[in-house]
């Protein structure tokens, strides 16, 4: 059921639906050019079976009755102990035994869950400043009457984050690092001419990972599309894998989702399997758009042990298959972040911009968010701010 919020804007409108096959196709198309995750990616999560964890919503805005932006949202209990410092998340989380709102907290979302960046779709010649004076107190009243605590617009990206700011007074917001995402720049169109750009210390270290893996594991690449119900059982087995092993975890993935965008046809799978036995050794979900290639999910065999450098071996495969497209940009998400940076992808710095309904607790979590850095948040991205800090400094002065 469409529910309408009225602009102060003159001429703009709000409206909001609760699925993404309520827009029509073309007007996504037009708001999310690749290689923006668009109506493929949300149609994915609204198949994958995850109503326990997300609630979908989409706001659609419009300029005298005709579609100018959408903006997908969401609704979740957000365990907080994800974004908080490490000193604070232990006290947090034992006072949440008994005050279980002071460790979950209803949260209302604009943006999407695992995406590459919290994208509020544009039509062209439309700007983000143009939509927010009326985005936003309709995004205030759907998250009222959905009586969530907290409003949190995901993933600003540093282009965006300008608009963003200049309403944070006015819109009540205050504003935390999220974990950034990871990119490779300029990619050469060899892996040859890859290694050759890395600095002389990871390009040995690669080198030498690759080598001893192979000596480890005689495996073959396959690239697969549209991977039949047995390929998909053997690449959720390793995904759950991967998932058991990770330490930040915003959300709980199906089966269901991986087969949705199995179907999508600009999803690929890098695939390694043993020549020996045939066994799925590890996996890359991929898709390439207008010259990035973009790595979304990986499972690995962690029972194989660390010496088989897996995900490096994964990852050569997965730039030869991006050079092949053509690729010249490379996107790797967030986490995961002391291998990425061994392979020299840069962060790609992301925001959060957030309000929550009561006062004493905005201005709470708006004191805590300004302790929150990219240190506080992974340990690995605390060694990468400590090594470029510490190349950055001046030389120390000669008696």
């Amino acid at each position: 059921m469409a529910q309408s919020a009225a602009s102060a804007s003159p001429g703009l409108a709000v409206t909001w639906v609760n699925s993404c096959e309520a827009l029509p196709e073309a007007l996504w198309a037009r708001c999310f050019p690749p290689p923006c995750e668009g109506l493929w990616w949300y149609r994915a999560f609204e198949r994958a079976g995850v109503e326990d964890q997300f609630t979908f919503a989409y706001a659609l805005v419009t300029r005298d009755a005709a579609p100018i932006a959408i903006a997908p949202a969401f609704q979740m209990n957000l365990a907080l102990e994800i974004v908080l410092p490490d000193e604070i998340a232990p006290i947090v989380a034992f006072i949440g035994r008994w005050v279980p709102p002071l460790r979950y907290q209803r949260t209302f979302f604009v943006g999407s869950p695992c995406s590459e960046e919290g994208t509020i779709g544009l039509i062209p010649g439309v700007t983000l400043a143009e939509v927010l004076p009326v985005l936003v107190p309709a995004v205030e009243a759907r998250a009222r009457a959905a009586r969530m605590d907290m409003i949190v617009w995901k993933d600003v990206t540093d282009a965006d984050r300008a608009d963003f700011e200049a309403i944070v007074k006015s819109a009540r917001l205050f504003a935390t690092p999220s974990f950034p995402g990871t990119e490779i720049h300029d990619l050469p169109a060899t892996f040859e001419g890859y290694l050759k750009g890395l600095s002389g210390n990871h390009r040995y270290q690669l080198k030498k990972k690759l080598k001893l893996s192979r000596a480890a594991l005689d495996l073959e690449c396959q690239i697969v599309q549209a991977p039949d119900a047995a390929t998909q059982a053997e690449i959720w087995a390793l995904f759950m894998q991967t998932y058991d092993k990770a330490t930040t975890r915003f959300e709980r993935l199906t089966p269901a989702f991986f087969a949705s965008l199995a179907a999508v046809p600009t999803t690929t799978f890098v695939v390694l399997r043993r020549k020996d036995t045939g066994a799925m050794t590890a996996f890359m979900l991929c898709y390439f758009e207008a010259g990035c290639a973009t790595n979304k999910f990986i499972g690995l065999d962690y029972t194989l042990g660390e010496k088989t450098f897996l995900y490096f071996r994964l990852f050569e495969e997965f730039v030869v298959w991006a050079q092949s497209k053509g690729a010249t940009r490379v996107r790797s998400g967030q986490t995961g972040y002391r291998a990425k940076f061994d392979l020299e992808h840069e962060p790609a710095p992301l925001t959060n911009f957030a309000q929550h309904k009561s006062r004493i607790m905005h201005w709470i979590y708006a004191t805590v968010g300004r302790t929150i850095t990219w240190s506080s948040l992974d340990p690995d991205l605390k060694t990468y701010v400590d090594t470029r800090t510490r190349k950055d400094a001046p030389p120390a002065s000669q008696p």
